[in-house]
């Protein structure tokens, strides 16, 4: 597992954050994962990833470059590891190797809680339904119901709510008609005994042969036809770098399918930097999903990236 340090003065690690393949970014911008407040540095200056079991590093398009080991970056380089990383004149980054990641993901483990008090319930599914409707995983008078969105293998928690995904941390505060419940992280006892249940997304996606649509199919005959452009530019983007990846073989299965914001702009619309309307054709495509019987929640967005859940693709 590989870790990107942002290093103080002292040159010891102030910042501490995982690499994977999903793109991490980096700049001076407070909207990036690791944030290098320094006037010679852009305000989304790089990103970095893993890929093949390899750390890679993009500049993306920066006013002050980017080098590592003093050599500048043009487009995308390997990291080597330990060799000082620089953004304009800013002070250094490295990539350091953690060794092997756990072989059952992170340990981290979640309980959620009423705030009035009673029995915490173990959040012991990728896909945890708080609400009033029948099959939810925890029952509430009222609602609308929400989904609480956990990824066994990094641990972090995030909150659905309609279309819309929040980011969770211990103590927050979630209300579900009206009744309010605390997220809390399990203690190692309590963590160890605690099993997460993947969610499947059993769908078949195929992009028609006039490239005009693309369909989701399930095993129980549900359907959504997906006809409006930017929609199927959006499915098309993510179906065929799950694809690729697949093909490729080189990213452990929770790695595969995820494309940048970036990337997913360039589908849709031919350029970078439209990461707001992303969010509303995301969102669009979500609820025609649900709308259709499936589950919207295969799209699955986390930070700059988005991925499509499936169980095959057929590029036609």
């Amino acid at each position: 597992m590989f870790e990107l340090q942002l290093l103080g003065d002292d040159g010891q690690p102030e910042v501490r954050v995982p690499l994977a393949a999903v793109p991490l970014y980096v700049g001076r911008a407070p909207h990036n994962h690791v944030v290098v407040a320094h006037p010679s540095v852009s305000g989304r200056h790089a990103s970095l990833f893993v890929q093949g079991g390899v750390v890679w590093i993009e500049d993306l398009g920066s006013s002050n470059g980017t080098t590592v080991g003093g050599q500048e970056v043009k487009g995308r380089s390997r990291v080597s590891l330990e060799a000082p990383i620089r953004l304009g004149r800013a002070r250094d980054l490295r990539v350091v190797d953690l060794g092997a990641a756990p072989a059952e993901g992170s340990s981290r483990r979640w309980l959620v809680r009423p705030v009035d008090g009673g029995a915490a319930r173990a959040i012991d599914r990728e896909r945890f339904r708080i609400g009033p409707e029948p099959g939810a995983d925890l029952r509430t008078t009222a609602g609308p119901g929400v989904v609480l969105l956990l990824s066994p293998e990094t641990g972090d928690l995030a909150l659905g709510e309609g279309d819309e995904v929040h980011a969770l941390d211990a103590g927050d505060v979630v209300t579900v008609g009206g009744q309010r419940l605390r997220v809390e992280l399990a203690d190692g006892t309590i963590a160890a005994t605690i099993q997460v249940e993947h969610h499947p997304y059993p769908y078949v996606v195929r992009l028609q042969p006039d490239a005009q649509t693309v369909t989701l199919e399930d095993p129980a005959g549900a359907h959504c036809a997906v006809t409006a452009a930017n929609r199927v530019a959006l499915v098309t983007v993510l179906a065929q770098r799950l694809a690729h990846d697949r093909t490729d073989g080189q990213l452990p299965a929770h790695e595969q399918g995820w494309v940048s914001d970036e990337d997913v702009a360039i589908g849709i619309w031919g350029r970078a930097g439209r990461a707001r309307p992303i969010k509303v054709v995301l969102c669009r495509t979500r609820a025609q999903i649900r709308e259709s019987g499936l589950d919207g929640w295969c799209l699955e967005k986390r930070g700059a990236a988005t991925r499509l859940r499936a169980a095959e693709v057929d590029l036609g």
